[in-house]
């Protein structure tokens, strides 16, 4: 019976809890468990379920369900190629700005939700259509709108040491790339080798590492420190002995501005002029470079 299914799982739970419980790795550690039957709205096995503990990671859940209920498992998220001025369509000038106007999209241009068939780079088949619709140079400016969302890309109480790794990246209106890049390192045959940064991927212009890891150990132990819109970034700690392209990933500093440059390239690698540098629209922030002194 179903019953008796429950009871027994219950049994199983109540075990596995009692392992924990005498498990001398976490006798100093501060955890609790509730597992309940959510039709009967009871429970089925628990320990200390009324402590109160960071909830880290496991707020996904109620985000993701707080989404689902509002938007609907069919919601689509939209991202508009737009421009203000005047397009000449017979000489291929457009006379204003162009803007990539975000909606908080989370995938855009994301490595977690690219398919393996999609080898050219996302700004680049956006390029190839503006092209094709008759756009052949620009004077003004490719802009990287974000204005959909808050400024503030993390929370106030975030510390230090998470914001600047690839776990502490942000949510922007205009999200590109997953908000994060990786820095490729080679070290040393030994401990306390220096090592070196061979490669930064996605390239971001503008942005410094300051290296400060050396060889050590058999696993990853380098952090990455950086406040969102700051092209500064420092990287810590140590990496493995006699690698080539270690990789070590990080927040990147401007999700928005990263992508106005990304289609700015794009755009010049078909040989479309455009007069001014690429940037960023939102509610009060200028873009990062603005940030940084010269």
């Amino acid at each position: 019976t179903v019953c008796g299914q429950e009871k027994i799982a219950g049994n199983k739970l109540s075990a596995q809890i009692a392992a924990l419980r005498a498990d001398t790795d976490l006798a100093h550690a501060s955890w609790s468990l509730c597992v309940m039957d959510i039709k009967k709205d009871s429970v089925i096995a628990e320990y200390d379920s009324h402590r109160s503990l960071i909830p880290a990671s496991i707020h996904k859940i109620i985000t993701t369900a707080t989404a689902l209920a509002l938007l609907k498992w069919d919601f689509k998220y939209q991202t508009f190629l737009e421009y203000d001025g005047k397009l000449d369509s017979v000489k291929g000038i457009l006379q204003g700005n162009l803007y990539i106007r975000g909606t908080g999209d989370p995938t855009l241009a994301s490595k977690i939700f690219k398919k393996k068939s999609d080898t050219i780079p996302l700004t680049d088949l956006w390029a190839k259509l503006l092209f094709e619709k008759g756009i052949k140079k620009i004077e003004g400016a490719v802009i990287g709108d974000a204005s959909a969302f808050e400024d503030e890309m993390t929370p106030y109480s975030w510390i230090w040491g998470d914001m600047g790794n690839y776990y502490g990246a942000g949510s922007s209106g205009l999200n590109f790339m997953d908000n994060k890049f990786a820095l490729y390192f080679r070290s040393g045959a030994k401990k306390g080798d220096s090592t070196v940064i061979t490669k930064i991927v996605p390239d971001i212009p503008g942005m410094k590492v300051i290296n400060q890891t050396f060889t050590k150990g058999y696993s990853d132990n380098a952090y990455i420190y950086g406040a969102p819109y700051s092209l500064l970034r420092y990287v810590k700690g140590t990496i493995p002995a006699n690698k080539k392209d270690y990789e070590v990933e990080g927040s990147a500093p401007d999700p928005p501005l990263l992508c106005a440059q990304s289609l700015d390239s794009s755009l010049r690698k078909l040989g479309v002029p455009i007069a001014k540098k690429a940037t960023t629209l939102r509610r009060f922030l200028p873009p990062a470079e603005e940030f940084t002194d010269t």
